[in-house]
């Protein structure tokens, strides 16, 4: 898997450095790790009781799968929302809202990534080393 460089900043010495291979490892591991963490709660609280139901016909797995993304997407407009109006969470009040409602869109989606067993995070990595031989502005995207 290829390593990705990402400049870090280092509050001690106040400059930069570049993520090694070794940092690229570890990043995986933790955030797989997480992932199932994220999953594992996920099933404990109960929202997958229904969803591993309905996921025993193909036709079900792929209704549980949009749903599952669908949800991740209505995080991604709460966080849209909470940017237009801004304001401290409800339920983690040390953080704004758009922190929170991105958050809830990053753990919706590593909860589904673990679920299905989708190799999220190595893509991830792979996908910003890819991006870094890009050119600029993806050669004409305005996103």
């Amino acid at each position: 898997m290829p390593s990705v460089e990402v400049k870090i900043p280092s509050n001690e010495t106040k400059t930069e450095r570049t993520m090694t291979p070794k940092d690229t490892n570890d990043l995986r591991q933790l955030l797989t790790l997480f992932s199932a963490e994220l999953h594992q709660n996920s099933r404990a609280k109960g929202f997958w009781d229904d969803r591993d139901e309905l996921s025993k016909t193909p036709a079900g797995h792929v209704a549980v799968d949009i749903g599952c993304l669908a949800l991740a997407g209505t995080e991604l407009a709460e966080a849209i929302e909470a940017t237009r109006v801004p304001c401290q969470d409800d339920h983690i009040p040390f953080y704004t809202g758009q922190e929170a409602e991105v958050a809830d869109t990053i753990i919706r989606l590593l909860d589904f990534a673990a679920a299905r067993n989708l190799k999220v995070v190595d893509a991830m990595i792979a996908k910003a080393a890819y991006n870094t031989t890009r050119s600029k502005m993806h050669g004409g995207k305005l996103a």
